[in-house]
């Protein structure tokens, strides 16, 4: 089986996060961190625990400075998503006996199917990652709602997705 799919900046951004997400670099999980982080110098600069609201202070900017950081980090992939005639180009994700080979205009990855890194099925779209380094595919649901249904029974089968 073959189907040829194009990704939007969003969709990309997307398969972005979950290719960080899995390499360990959550952001979310820093942001959660420095949410209790403040609300624990809150109350102890609020209770009288801690006289100086230094601590409430410095909490604050680093929450700011890592909502920027978010915010930019956004920003940054999705230009350089628009910018790039390559990650704009059509990809190729062909299905084989042995496992999945993603095609795009620079580059092959082929990865047996217990060697297929990670998989995730949203309700927007299915994200593959066929290796940690390289290539991440995200097919929409809705405009590739047929072959995805397809390509879904047979990544089942093969034991790559519950």
């Amino acid at each position: 089986m073959k189907l040829t799919f194009k990704m939007t900046a969003d969709e990309f951004y997307r398969g972005f996060n979950f290719k960080t997400s899995k390499l360990g670099m959550n952001e979310t999980c820093e942001l959660v961190c420095l949410t209790v982080f403040l609300v624990l110098a809150a109350i102890l600069t609020f209770t009288g625990v801690l006289k100086d609201t230094f601590l409430l202070i410095l909490s604050i900017m680093l929450m700011l400075f890592f909502v920027f950081k978010m915010i930019m980090t956004k920003n940054s992939v999705m230009n350089d998503f628009q910018r790039s005639p390559i990650l704009n180009e059509e990809n190729t994700i062909r299905i084989y006996d042995e496992g999945l080979e993603l095609i795009c205009s620079v580059e092959k990855v082929y990865a047996p199917w217990k060697s297929v890194y990670a998989v995730k099925e949203t309700k927007k779209e299915l994200i593959i990652l066929p290796t940690l380094s390289r290539g991440v595919a995200v097919i929409s649901k809705e405009r590739y709602k047929n072959e995805l249904e397809e390509i879904i029974k047979i990544l089942k089968s093969k034991g790559v997705m519950k």
